[in-house]
C-alpha cells in the first residue's frame, strides 16, 4: 500500500485529504484579505483629497429656562477632515444684527455629521436666522 493511501486509524479518512470545511474556511480568509487589500489600494489611489466642504442646517428650536436652544447639524462632505470649526448664528431683522451666538466642534471628520446647539436670548422664530461655518483648522 502506498504511503498517500493509509487510512488514519482515528477518523478513516486518507491523511492527505483536507476537509471541505477548511477548504471553504480558506477561501472565505483569502477573500476578505483580498477586499481589505484592494479597498486600501483604492483608497490611495483614486480617493479625492478634497478640502473640507462644511454645511451648516437648523434642525428644531426649543424654549429653554434662559432662552432658546437652536439645535444644528454639521456636516462636512469635503474628502479631508477638519477640527476647531466655529460655526456661527446670526439674528436678524431687517438686515440689522439683532443677536449672534456660536460654537466650536473639535473635530468633524470627512463625510459626516455631527450636531450641537446654538443658545439665543431672543426667539429664533421671529427672525431671519443665519447659519454658516466661520472656519477650521487642519487636523
Amino acid at each position: 500500500m502506498k504511503e498517500d493511501e493509509k487510512k488514519d486509524s482515528e477518523s478513516g479518512r486518507n491523511k492527505s485529504q483536507t476537509p471541505a470545511l477548511e477548504w471553504l474556511a480558506a477561501a472565505i480568509g483569502l477573500i476578505l484579505v483580498l477586499s481589505s487589500i484592494g479597498f486600501l489600494l483604492y483608497s490611495a489611489i483614486i480617493k479625492q483629497d478634497t478640502p473640507p466642504d462644511l454645511n451648516v442646517v437648523a434642525d428644531a428650536v426649543t424654549k429653554t429656562e434662559k432662552g432658546y436652544l437652536v439645535k444644528i447639524s454639521l456636516e462636512n462632505k469635503g474628502g479631508s477632515n477638519a477640527s476647531q470649526v466655529t460655526v456661527e448664528g446670526k439674528l436678524k431683522k431687517g438686515g440689522e444684527d439683532m443677536e449672534t451666538s456660536s460654537v466650536t466642534f473639535a473635530y468633524a471628520p470627512s463625510h459626516s455629521k455631527k450636531e450641537g446647539g446654538l443658545i439665543f436670548a431672543k426667539n429664533p422664530h421671529e427672525f431671519q436666522m443665519e447659519l454658516r461655518a466661520l472656519g477650521y483648522e487642519n487636523p
